[in-house]
């Protein structure tokens, strides 16, 4: 697996925490916990460099 894709994976996983941590346990509205959680996950990928980074080709 590629680097591009773990990180992405775990953007995402990171996302999603986010979403369910302000949705259930704050118990915030889904106006308030989505946004938030794109903002993790563009967060998490600027963090790692892979906001705009392309793919390499596959072999």
């Amino acid at each position: 697996m590629r680097r591009n894709k773990i990180w992405r994976l775990v953007a995402v996983i990171v996302g999603a925490g986010v979403v369910f941590a302000l949705g259930q346990g704050l118990d915030a509205s889904y106006f308030v916990s989505i946004p938030l959680g794109v903002a993790a996950y563009l967060g998490v990928l600027l963090a790692t460099g892979n906001l705009w980074e392309a793919e390499e080709p596959g072999k």
